[in-house]
């Protein structure tokens, strides 16, 4: 995705830097990384964990029977198919 500078409206450079990637306007200098889908970095996979206990904590709290503990659950396979 290309964009303009949201600061000056020069078309805007992709830079890609590992988890830094985004794009970079040629003439300002100004920074997004709104085409990596957020400006907030990816989360850890202890922060990740920390977030999805929080849910899981507030599901109870709030009574819900059906929460399931292990969130990838629905994403194995099924062991009695193939």
């Amino acid at each position: 995705m290309r964009c303009s500078c949201r600061v000056c409206g020069t078309y805007m450079v992709q830079v890609e830097h590992g988890l830094n990637s985004g794009c970079k306007c040629p003439d300002c200098g100004a920074m997004c990384h709104d085409c990596m889908g957020s400006s907030q970095p990816p989360m850890s996979v202890s922060e990740l964990r920390a977030q999805m206990a929080m849910r899981i904590r507030a599901d109870a709290e709030e009574g819900t029977d059906d929460v399931d503990l292990d969130p990838l659950a629905s994403m194995r396979p099924d062991p009695d198919t193939d």
